[in-house]
């Protein structure tokens, strides 16, 4: 292993140890051995969530009379049927705004799988996140059993033993894929670049799918760039750094890297959890075709605007109010097609930031 390749890895051991301080499940020191490269998920978490939460509906997908290969061709048509979910164009509904088909539509709001001559089974989301109401226990304990698990060096071609560094799933899906890349040896630029040139989507690559995954970031030791969308050559990739004293980059850090606040705070359990509930949204496309649209991650400076609202209404209002406020506040900056736009909503948030 060369000199390159060592430093990489330390980046990437010590990126993943600090992962599982916070919250995500590291078993096995990352190793892939679960995961499925021709679905791109990890099938024993999504089939643990969908029997563990929706007992009945999973009854009717998968009976529990079934034995050996019976089995296991039931649970391979149900995940099968799921990738067919997540393929589909992400709409938003213009009544609630809240995501439908898709990423974002299968973890929020779930759905239907019919089988002829079976009932059709109804899941709900395959996300559960953690409410504003503490009381509400039974939210609470499937927010808490939710799996949000670390896999290094996952394969995404069916045809070849490539990999992308760092994947990060929740209850079996994927959500974050990472390239690492330290400074001693290469920059963010050749994460970027292995991104554009050979992480191309392709028929035997479902995990680089427009919309499989919510979001790809490269990183090195000093910065950090994401994008939502990987089109080859085309894809665009936007910075996501602190800033660093009115300058571009981050800062030094005491004790690590400098993009530690990458998976030291955005990454950690509560923030990611509630930037999947709040802030990942699906911008439609303007010409109105299936594949025209974005999914939207929040950039660095939204979410620490988003907190600095939440923090300034803390001893005004209640939890429901300035989380609606910071989502608002969220969506007025990104400049989102939904009601955020409209005039009362921008008179709930303050002066500085309508």
């Amino acid at each position: 292993m060369s000199h390159a390749q060592l430093m990489e890895r330390e980046f990437e051991e010590n990126l993943c140890s600090e992962l599982a301080e916070r919250g995500w499940l590291y078993e096995g020191d990352g190793n892939p051995t679960g995961w499925d490269v021709g679905l791109a998920m990890v099938p024993t978490d999504v089939l643990h969530w969908l029997a563990t939460q929706y007992p009945d509906e999973y009854e009717k997908a998968v009976p529990e009379d079934l034995v050996s290969e019976t089995r296991s061709d039931a649970e391979r048509k149900l995940l099968e049927h799921i990738t067919k979910e997540l393929a589909k164009a992400t709409r938003m509904d213009p009544t609630t705004g809240h995501p439908v088909g898709g990423l974002l539509g299968v973890l929020r709001k779930g759905f239907s799988y019919a089988q002829i001559g079976h009932p059709t089974a109804k899941f709900g989301p395959m996300m559960a996140f953690p409410p504003a109401n503490p009381n509400l226990t039974e939210v609470v304990e499937a927010a808490a059993s939710v799996r949000l698990r670390i896999l290094r060096q996952v394969r995404f071609d069916t045809k070849t033993n490539e990999s992308i560094d760092v994947v990060l799933v929740a209850n079996g899906l994927p959500v974050v894929t990472l390239e690492l890349k330290t400074d001693n040896t290469q920059t963010v630029n050749h994460a970027i670049r292995q991104y554009k040139e050979d992480r191309k989507p392709g028929r035997s690559r479902p995990l680089l799918a427009p919309g499989r995954a919510l979001v790809h970031f490269a990183v090195s030791n000093d910065l950090v760039y994401m994008t939502t969308k990987l089109q080859g050559g085309d894809t665009v990739f936007l910075p996501f750094n602190r800033g660093n004293d009115g300058h571009e980059g981050n800062p030094p850090s005491a004790t690590g890297s400098s993009t530690n606040y990458l998976w030291r705070e955005i990454l950690a359990r509560p923030t990611f959890m509630r930037i999947l509930k709040d802030f990942a949204l699906f911008e439609p496309g303007k010409s109105g075709k299936k594949d025209d649209g974005r999914l939207v991650f929040p950039r660095f400076h939204q979410l620490r605007a988003v907190e600095r609202v939440v923090a300034r209404g803390a001893s005004q209002v209640d939890d429901h109010a300035h989380a609606a406020a910071a989502t608002a506040e969220f969506m007025v900056r990104n400049d989102l097609p939904r009601r955020a736009r409209h005039d009362d909503f921008r008179a709930s948030l303050p002066d500085d930031i309508r």
